[in-house]
């Protein structure tokens, strides 16, 4: 499938996101940092299935300059309900907050103490489960807005890689990241409620079908062509 042919499709229902539309090539880089357990819990979660999971990663956007903010973000999954826990602090203090848990300090509470609350949350749990940095997780995205759907967005990504070797500090690292989906974009739908007709015959003129897909385990699969016991054997060396 062409990305050209599919952006035309939708550009008559769309807008650009007013992130994206502000960025040069009208798209932005995420990064999101993601943790786990010495065994790869969440990993095997998602295989698995389960209704009920959650998972934890560190994001940063684009490249780093020294006023670059970072999200802690929980995000759950109880049935088909998604729900996030998100709050920010600036890079640079990102460590100090692992290693001291002064959430008061180091996290930002700009509008009302919920950040400060999630940041807790993100810490229990990072330190109930023993969570470690796993991968780091990076690809480009397009994004856009429906203009007549409510909380209708769609995001292509593109160029997902991802870096192995990584601390808690390695958001805006890529060296030596490797590509999990070269040639590929990954077409993602958010929606509170179904899909619109219009984007449904999109994806039915393309022959597209909906799937539940999670970037942090295709890049896990990819990697265990490339070294998947090596990455669980530096996991287990590091406690």
């Amino acid at each position: 499938m062409q990305l050209n042919q599919l952006r035309r499709m939708i550009l008559p229902h769309v807008e650009l996101d007013p992130y994206a539309a502000r960025r040069p090539g009208k798209e932005y880089t995420v990064r999101s940092l993601y943790l786990d357990t010495n065994d790869l819990a969440f990993y095997h979660e998602k295989l698995a299935g389960l209704k009920e999971r959650r998972k934890l990663r560190i994001r940063g956007y684009n490249e780093f300059c020294p006023t670059t903010s970072v999200f802690l973000e929980i995000k759950r999954k109880n049935g088909l309900a998604i729900s996030k826990y998100r709050s920010n602090l600036p890079y640079q203090h990102l460590l100090r907050l692992f290693e001291t848990s002064d959430v008061e300090r180091y996290v930002s509470s700009e509008d009302h103490e919920e950040a400060r609350d999630n940041a807790r949350r993100f810490l229990f749990h990072f330190h109930k489960q023993a969570l470690r940095p796993t991968l780091n997780v990076i690809y480009e995205r397009e994004a856009f807005l429906s203009k007549v759907d409510p909380g209708v967005r769609i995001t292509f990504d593109k160029n997902l890689r991802f870096q192995n070797s990584v601390t808690l500090d390695s958001v805006f690292q890529e060296e030596q990241a490797l590509y999990a989906l070269p040639n590929r974009l990954i077409l993602e739908v958010k929606t509170n409620s179904v899909i619109p007709l219009w984007l449904q015959l999109v994806l039915s003129r393309l022959t597209l079908q909906l799937e539940a897909l999670s970037k942090y385990v295709i890049c896990i699969l990819v990697f265990q062509d490339n070294g998947y016991n090596r990455l669980l054997t530096a996991l287990k060396s590091s406690s």
